[in-house]
């Protein structure tokens, strides 16, 4: 899958509570067929309101960006200015069709007790999460079961959340790739997720998001035959608490990372 640019890089998945991120907000924008190479411009305005650490492009000039958001940075339950505002530093011919927050599972407070060495752990593995235990050891000049336990106690902990990849949905030959977005009545996003996932749809599921919606669920599905992406869509509609749903085709993602490389490298400085 790698020789084949299917899997186009591995990465870690670091919990951004930890630096202090405790919300996410997602932003859905439609952009003007008009309106070429805009990914950079869209991602300066969205500095103004986080830190963007996702960029998702799919067909029909669908852009989904996710924002780790600092508490008390944006008034979450002001949608609508905070749509305007968005609306006006962007510009004509791009629309937002939807935005919404959220939150991690598993939240961490930036107050935790956590060493140097946790986060020396963490930077080796955003550097390469392919590293061993051995080469984190080598590298820190520790123990090589010093590393073991504490990265053990990072998962524990929910600082660390585990291993991902970022693939690229237009080399997923045999497959077809496509996201879909469960609006939902007000507090029935967990059931909804916890009914999708002991469902006959948890089998063509290929990722569940690491966040907390208060009435979404994004679901990351993967199947062979694209016929059955009206089937699946039309069981997620039948799920008690759903009220819309929305399904989009991927065809490029982007995971940014060097901004948590620089907040883990501060908080090393800094302890």
């Amino acid at each position: 899958m790698i020789l084949n640019e299917v899997i186009e890089q591995f990465t870690i998945l670091v919990n951004f509570s930890l630096l202090g991120y405790r919300d996410v907000l997602t932003v859905l924008l439609k952009i003007d067929k008009n309106r070429h190479n805009v990914s950079e411009e869209v991602v300066k305005c969205m500095r103004d309101f986080g830190t963007v650490y996702m960029h998702i492009e799919a067909l029909d000039g669908v852009h989904a960006f996710g924002i780790a958001v600092k508490d008390a940075h944006t008034n979450k339950y002001n949608i609508d200015s905070l749509r305007k505002s968005l609306s006006k530093a962007l510009g004509k011919g791009i629309f937002i069709p939807d935005i919404f927050f959220g939150e991690h599972k598993s939240l961490v407070s930036e107050k935790s007790h956590i060493r140097r060495i946790d986060l020396e752990i963490i930077e080796c593995l955003l550097l390469n999460p392919r590293m061993t235990f051995l080469d984190i050891a080598r590298t820190l000049n520790c123990s090589q079961e010093t590393v073991i336990r504490r990265f053990e106690k990072l998962e524990s902990s929910n600082m660390i959340m585990g291993f991902s990849l970022i693939h690229n949905p237009s080399r997923m030959k045999g497959y077809n790739y496509f996201s879909v977005i469960l609006h939902t009545s007000t507090n029935m996003a967990k059931e909804v997720m916890k009914e999708i996932s002991y469902s006959e749809l948890n089998e063509y599921i290929l990722r569940l998001p690491a966040f907390n919606f208060e009435d979404r669920v994004i679901v990351n599905f993967h199947i062979e035959n694209v016929f059955d992406i009206e089937s699946i869509v039309s069981k997620s509609r039948s799920i008690n608490g759903v009220v819309k749903v929305e399904s989009y085709q991927p065809i490029r993602i982007n995971w940014y990372q060097e901004w948590l490389k620089k907040k883990i490298r501060n908080k090393i400085v800094s302890i």
